[in-house]
Formats: structure tokens, sequence, C-alpha cells
């Protein structure tokens, strides 16, 4: 994230001051790292998730689909928020931090047992066969995770996101290996299960050797008293945002089936390792870099504005290339027996491009103390998707992937609307950087759709894909020259921040 020039443009600006630079480096390593992680991990997972859907059928994935979304809400549940409040707080104590750790674990302990206790009637409600035995077996990982959460925002905190990434790959390749091996001796649903239950494990294992914070036996009211009052917002927001993006998995899974809800969740599933691969790595570390340039409102505009064209640059070409070529990736990497899943991937594809573009607005919005912005934003657009999914579940899982895209567009301006309010920028100065990554995105995907009808039937699908995926590159490269030459020298610039940065350490 260039929130200032370096290198060879800085002819065009003031000099640096050492103490952004600084940060500009930790921010450009941060971005770094996180992409390893999440391309790593994402890599792994991706592979798992492949080799599984080979070996197992749609009924399986759209049962445990349906129970994660109940694990997912426990989770959200336990860390209320006190992770995002420990990296936006100025000034941090060890006892916010021993305080934060005791409530965590013991919310997930309880919260766990709650989920056990109401699998039954879960399962009853949603009429889902089999789902209450899955539900209390990956409850275990909230136990697990419980003790995880505080010490991830302390390395979030400090940007030691190379910590983070190391743990994040080992685990999901352990958790992977296990999934996998479980699926081949038979074990179905299970295998899914076990998948779940081993990356939790051996994610907080890990997770405990690469940190130096240790929790005390101390608790204290004021602690808990001053966190809870920002952390109380930023759990509106992440619950809002949970029923924003995991009601039509509930829906789709009661409605029409865990059939259905595995169609649908391989199409979304693809979609969500682009958007965690892409959208992730500029939030997770743009909100401790816009916490620390809280109170530098300049400065916090241009890592803004480079958040953004970063977004773009990288989201527009992913995205309309997972639509135009939806149909041989979900042959070559599914089989047929997922051929449903084709069209819902190609509008869900359209929606990752939307949301990748706003993506950093609510992590702005926490950093500069105004959660309760970003809470009216996400609940309105949690209210529009739980309505809209209501209403198009009737008519298939294409009709939800149909109006998320549609609500994801409508409704974009309103989440840029806020951070335009505290930032003070124009519409104009707000699209002006991304209507080149767009454009030369589009001009890439026509010279592909083009193409395809010429090399397809030659080639197939596994070799249009081979051949596409660094046609495609090379053709946004070449149109990004022409349009925006000035961002490709930035994200030079950017890793040039992140090489000389790795060398200076390793002197």
């Amino acid at each position: 994230m260039a929130a200032t020039r370096s290198g060879g443009d800085r002819a065009s600006g003031p000099p640096v001051p050492p103490v952004a630079a600084s940060l500009r480096g930790r921010a450009a390593t941060g971005v770094a790292w996180t992409t390893v992680d999440a391309v790593g991990s994402r890599l792994i997972t991706t592979v798992v998730f492949v080799a599984l859907a080979r070996l197992l059928d749609p009924a399986s994935f759209g049962l445990v689909a349906l129970a994660l979304v109940f694990i997912s809400l426990m989770r959200l549940l336990v860390d209320q928020g006190f992770g995002s409040a420990i990296v936006q707080r100025s000034e941090l104590s060890k006892g916010h931090l021993d305080t934060a750790f005791w409530v965590t674990l013991a919310s997930g302990a309880a919260l766990a047992g709650l989920l056990c206790a109401l699998a039954g009637p879960i399962a009853t409600v949603t009429g889902s066969r089999g789902l209450a035995p899955v539900l209390q077996a990956l409850s275990l990982v909230i136990v697990v995770g419980a003790p995880s959460s505080i010490a991830v925002a302390v390395l979030r905190r400090d940007l030691a996101f190379h910590r983070l990434a190391v743990r994040k790959l080992v685990a999901a390749l352990c958790g992977g290996v296990a999934g996998i091996v479980g699926a081949l001796a038979g074990l179905g649903v299970w295998s899914l299960v076990l998948q779940a239950l081993v990356l939790a494990a051996v994610s907080t294992v890990l997770l405990w050797t690469v940190t130096s914070y240790r929790p005390s036996f101390h608790f204290s009211r004021g602690y808990f008293g001053e966190l809870f009052g920002f952390s109380s917002k930023v759990i509106g927001i992440t619950t809002v945002n949970f029923l924003s993006r995991r009601s039509d998995d509930l829906l789709v899974g009661s409605v029409l089936g865990a059939v259905s809800l595995g169609l649908y969740s391989v199409a979304y599933r693809l979609l969500t390792i682009m958007t965690e691969t892409l959208s992730t790595t500029i939030d997770l570390v743009a909100y401790p870099t816009f916490s620390k340039l809280q109170d530098d409102r300049q400065r916090l505009r241009r890592a803004y504005a480079s958040a953004v064209r970063t977004s773009a640059a990288v989201a527009a070409p992913a995205f309309l290339g997972a639509a135009l070529l939806a149909p041989e990736l979900i042959e070559v990497l599914f089989g047929d027996k997922w051929a449903a899943s084709i069209p819902v991937m190609r509008v869900l594809a359209l929606a990752g491009l939307a949301h990748s573009l706003i993506s950093a607005g609510t992590p702005l919005l926490l950093a500069v103390g105004r959660p309760q912005d970003a809470l009216k934003v996400n609940a309105t657009i949690a209210a529009a998707n739980v309505v809209g999914f209501a209403i198009a579940v009737q008519f298939g899982i294409l009709a939800v992937a149909a109006v998320f895209t549609i609500r994801a567009y409508l409704l974009a301006p309103l989440s840029i609307w806020s951070v335009k309010r505290v930032l003070g920028f124009t519409w104009w100065e707000w699209l002006r950087p991304v209507l080149p990554a767009v454009g030369s995105a589009l001009a890439m995907a026509l010279v592909l759709a083009a193409g395809r009808t010429v090399v397809l039937p030659e080639l197939g699908p596994l070799g249009w894909l081979l051949v596409a995926t660094p046609s495609g590159a090379l053709l946004y490269l070449a149109a990004m020259r022409v349009l925006a030459p000035h961002q490709l020298r930035e994200f030079r610039a950017d890793v040039a921040s992140v090489v000389l940065r790795r060398r200076a350490k390793s002197a």
C-alpha cells in the first residue's frame, strides 16, 4: 500500500518523512507477507478443495456448509470484537490483553456447549438429516480456536504478518492432508469435519509458538469496559456482515436442500478463495496501517486511495477472468457432476469485483473510531441481502446469486459515501484510479472471449485454461501500461520497498 510515492517518482511530491517512510515500508512488507499468507494458504486449500470435491458428493459439501453457518456465528460471538479493539487502541496494556483473553476463552467454552445442546433442534428446523452430529463435532473448533483471537490481534497490531503467514500455511497443509486421507478412507462428510478440526488445532498450537504474549490470571472490569466500548460496535458490524454473507447458505440449505447448497457453495467457495486472496490481503494490512495514521488525515487519505487503487488493479482482471473462464474451471477442477455451479460462479464473480473495490471502507471507518458509520452501512447491506435472498431462494440458486450481485453494485456507492464524509474526496477522485484497471480488464476479457471461439475447439478446456491465463495477464498488463503507467510504477515502488526492507533486516 503506497501512501506516498518513492524511488523514481519522488520528484513529483515532497520528501517522505522518515516515520512515514518506515510505516510505508512496514505496510508494504505487511502486504507482501499477507499476500504470501493469502495466496499460499488459498493455493493449498484450493488444491485440497478440488481433491475433496472429486472424492465427495454435493450433499456432503452442502451438509458441512450448513453446519459452518452456525460455527461461524459462534466464533464471531466468541471474539466479541476484542481483536479489532486491541489493534485500534493507541495505548494498550497487558491488562487489556489478559482481560480480553479470559473473556474470549470463557465465551468459547459456553457457546460451544450451547451449540452442542441445540444441535438436534437446529437439524429439525432446517430439515437436514445428519446435521446434529456434524454440528456437535465441529463445535470443538470453537473451543480450540477461542484462545487464538487475542494473540492474532497482538501480531496484527505489530504488523508481524510473517509469523501469521507461516502459521496459516502449515495449518492449511496439515488440515488438507487430514481431509484427503479421510476421504480416501471412505469417511465421507466426516473427512470435511476432520479437516476443520486438524486445521484449528494446528493453527492454535503454532500461533502460541510465534507470539511472545502469555496470559496472566488477571481480569479487570475497567479494562473490559474500555475494550467493550469499541468492540461492541465492531461485533455489531461483524454480525450484520455475517447475516449479509451467510444468510444465503442458511436459506438455500433449509429451503432447497443439501445438494443445492453443495452446488451453490462450490461456486461461492471459488469466489471466497479469490476474495480472501485479493481483498483480505489489503484489509488485514489496511486496518492496522489506517489505525496508525488515524490522526494524520492527509496521509490517511493517500493510504486509502492506494488501497482502492491496488484492489482495483488486482481484482478487475481476476474476477472478470474468472467469470469468462468459469465453464473450463468447473469442468477441469471438479468434473461434470458440478456443472450446475457454472452459471452461479459467473454471476458471483461479477459481485466479487464490487466487493473488492469497497473492501477498504470498513477498516478505515474502524481505524478512525467511527464504527457506528460502518455499522449503519453494513446493516443496510445485510437487510437488503436477507430480504433479497428470502425472495430469490424460491427460484433457485442462480436467482440467489443474481440478487447478491445486483445488490453489491446498487449499494456500493453507500459504502464509498461513508468514507467520503470522513476523508473529503470527490466522487471523481475515487473513480479516477479505478477506471484504468476496469477498462484494461474489460479489454482483456473481450479479446479472450473472441479467441475462445477459435481456440477452445482445438485445445479443449484444459488447453484453453493454460493458454488463456498467461495470455490474459499479458493483455491486461499491456492495456494498463497504456492507460495507467503510473500505477505500474507505484506497484514496482512497493515491491522495491519490500525487497529493501528485507535486505536491511538480514544485514
